[in-house]
């Protein structure tokens, strides 16, 4: 993702507007910039996308005091190879090296991960779903799956789409189904309670 998308996202989740608006200058998103000059948040963008880079940097951001570092997404960071095996190994050994990191610093490392493309349609994706090594759900603490809807004509309508927020691994607190929706302009996301969000 890049720094203009991701200020793009930012500030339609926070102000709730089109994000194409806001990109055209149609929507002025002047009241989500201030929200975000006040976080103790900086982005880093890794163009070269290795695993020595994301190590350096993760390292910077803890010895500089970071709590917090969030990584998206693991896969980019495994090495391309002519045979999955090998792109899996090097996809495992990223996430072994985040979670040394993690213990190391004493850092909360939130790490993005693709899904298994097989796995996809599935209606209850698990720990098996995630993209690269079944060893990933051993190296988290907690694992968290986003499963959305593929109905494609119902979204260009409603400009909406249902998702649910799968809880599959949590070592300190309980698992389940959390039910969204997810507001396709803005990117925003909201929790549904009985069907109705708020």
């Amino acid at each position: 993702m890049s720094s203009g998308e991701t200020y793009e996202r930012c500030c339609g989740i926070l102000s709730g507007q089109d994000i194409d608006s806001i990109r055209c200058g149609v929507e002025s998103s002047a009241g989500a910039i201030s929200q975000l000059q006040k976080l103790p948040i900086e982005f880093h963008f890794d163009y070269k996308r290795t695993l020595s880079n994301l190590i350096n940097e993760v390292e910077i951001s803890a010895v500089n005091g970071a709590s917090l570092v969030i990584v998206d997404y693991l896969q980019v960071y495994g090495e391309r190879s002519k045979t999955s095996s090998d792109e899996f190994l090097s996809i495992k050994r990223a996430s072994e090296e985040l979670r040394r990191l993690a213990l190391k610093y004493g850092l909360v490392l939130i790490v993005g991960s693709s899904l298994n493309r097989n796995e996809i349609g599935t209606n209850k994706p698990g720990l098996n779903s995630l993209y690269g090594s079944s060893g990933l759900g051993h190296d988290c603490s907690q694992a968290i799956l986003l499963h959305g809807e593929q109905l494609d004509e119902n979204e260009l309508t409603t400009r909406e789409r249902s998702l649910s927020l799968r809880v599959v691994k949590n070592r300190t607190g309980v698992r389940g189904d959390i039910a969204l929706k997810y507001f396709l302009d803005s990117q925003k996301m909201v929790e549904l309670y009985n069907g109705t969000s708020f």
